[in-house]
């Protein structure tokens, strides 16, 4: 099984990285964009992970459709989340965001679009096999399970 934390950037990266601490994080991916670099490269520095830069990542584009813009970041987050660690972050931007969790979740366009995603909030997805499971959705770093280490 691996566990994914797919987190959104903001002013809560510091606590973010405190609540992942123990969670056996492997690695952290991001966009190759400033902002989530920036967020990633802290947590990654505060679990002494390695940190990975994708384009594929990137928001929506300015003109692309969400059809393509999953057709361009699907491909990534199969090969992220099946690289064999436990555990792994991916610090994301909002919409991006709410198109894998739709993704995931099944749900339609529209219904995509109205899931939360708050600045520093955290999705938690548990890949057992081909199954996910979305165990947590805009969450804060204080609504994490406690970590069992």
């Amino acid at each position: 099984m691996t566990t994914i934390y797919l987190l959104r950037h903001g002013a809560q990266t510091k606590a973010l990285a405190v609540a992942l601490r123990g969670r056996g994080i492997g690695a952290v991916h991001c966009s190759d964009l400033p902002s989530c670099r920036q967020a990633a490269a802290l947590i990654a520095r505060r679990l002494r992970v390695s940190i990975a830069a994708h384009p594929e990542l990137r928001e929506i584009s300015p003109g692309e459709s969400p059809a393509d813009c999953l057709a361009r970041t699907l491909p990534i987050w199969h090969s992220i989340s099946r690289a064999g660690h436990t555990a792994i972050a991916i610090v994301g931007q909002a919409d991006l965001n709410r198109m894998l969790l739709g993704n995931v979740l099944a749900l339609s366009a529209e219904e995509t679009f109205r899931l939360d995603q708050n600045d520093g909030c955290i999705n938690v997805v548990e890949r057992n096999g081909s199954r996910p499971w979305v165990r947590l959705v805009n969450g804060t770093p204080a609504e994490l399970a406690p970590a069992n280490a």
